[in-house]
């Protein structure tokens, strides 16, 4: 069997908290936005508002796994899971801050 190290477990909970900010990060970008006076934006806001969600959701799975491993080291199906869950986090991440991006364009465009 393969036993995970305490520093890639600790990594891996560094990792899922971070993931956890990015979440908090994308819930106020969202909320800003909708405070706009344009209900497009605003509508844009509420989408990535629910990007939040989602990054949190699986920001707390991959907390979740990060967090089982300090028990069950020789689990690298655990491992695997919680990389797995923050991977999904760091991708709607990455989506969410493209649309707040698209956005952000355009307000500097007058749109």
């Amino acid at each position: 069997m393969h036993k995970i190290s305490n520093q890639s477990i600790q990594q891996s909970i560094q990792h899922s908290l971070l993931a956890q900010k990015h979440g908090d990060l994308v819930f106020t970008c969202g909320k800003s936005l909708q405070k706009h006076e344009n209900q497009t934006i605003q509508e844009y806001g509420s989408f990535i508002e629910e990007y939040s969600q989602i990054i949190q959701q699986y920001a707390q799975e991959s907390l979740m796994y990060s967090q089982l491993l300090i028990y069950a080291q020789n689990s690298t199906m655990i491992y695997s899971k919680a990389v797995e869950a923050h991977a999904k986090a760091a991708k709607a991440y990455g989506m969410a801050m493209r649309m707040y991006k698209q956005v952000v364009e355009m307000i500097i465009k007058g749109v």
